[in-house]
């Protein structure tokens, strides 16, 4: 299972309020971006380095959702309501493995 510790601040800046799924076929650090959330710098920085995690560019969250299914990819980013409809396609090959939030926007931050 992949450590959320080990994602750049920026990624799970750019992803908050966002479930990071597993495909529970692969255990490599192959991240799927779709390009409408993760731009293509922030794929080159997630590799910079001595990176484990490489950047599969995909057009949208369906095809990152494929891709998930697939094996062709190891990990990607979704909001709650891709992610309901994504398990109604693949209930058994994609699993959250953890919920990303904004830091103003964790539960017990608030303030009535």
């Amino acid at each position: 299972m992949i450590n959320a510790a080990l994602f750049p601040q920026s990624i799970i800046n750019l992803i908050s309020d966002k479930f990071v799924c597993q495909s529970i076929h692969n255990f490599l650090d192959k991240f799927c971006a779709p390009v409408d959330v993760v731009t293509e710098s922030s794929c080159i920085a997630v590799q910079r380095g001595n990176s484990e995690v490489s950047c599969l560019s995909v057009s949208d969250s369906s095809e990152c959702a494929i891709r998930l299914a697939e094996g062709k990819a190891d990990f990607g980013v979704f909001n709650a309501e891709e992610l309901l409809l994504i398990n109604q396609f693949y209930p058994s090959d994609i699993e959250p493995i953890i919920q990303l939030r904004h830091r103003t926007k964790q539960l017990g931050s608030r303030k009535l």
